[in-house]
C-alpha cells in the first residue's frame, strides 16, 4: 500500500499584519512549526509521497530561517518523495 500525504497553501513567511510586526513574527513562527509538524508526521507515518500543492511559501524569497528549515526537513525525510507544486505566490 502506498501512503500519500497531501497539504496545500501553507503560505510560509506571509505578512499577517502590516502594522503589527510582533503579531506577524509570531504567526510566521507558528507557520514554521506547523510545517515541521507536517514533516514529522510524514516521517512517523512512513509516507511514500508528500505533496505540497500551491503556495508553500508566500513570497519570492523566503526568510533565511524558513529556507533553512525547509531544506533541513526535506533532507531529514529521505524515504519520502516530496513534490512541491508551485502556486501563485511561490
Amino acid at each position: 500500500m502506498i501512503r500519500v500525504l497531501h497539504t496545500a497553501d501553507l503560505h510560509l513567511d506571509k505578512t499577517f499584519a502590516q502594522d503589527d510586526q510582533k503579531f506577524s513574527a509570531l504567526r510566521r513562527a507558528q507557520q514554521r512549526s506547523l510545517f515541521a509538524s507536517i514533516m514529522l508526521y510524514a516521517r512517523s507515518q512512513k509516507a511514500d509521497l508528500l505533496f505540497f500543492c500551491g503556495d508553500l511559501i508566500d513570497r519570492a524569497m523566503p526568510e533565511p530561517e524558513t529556507k533553512n528549515l525547509i531544506l533541513r526537513e526535506f533532507e531529514n525525510t529521505p524515504e519520502t518523495e516530496i513534490f512541491v507544486c508551485p502556486g501563485r505566490n511561490d
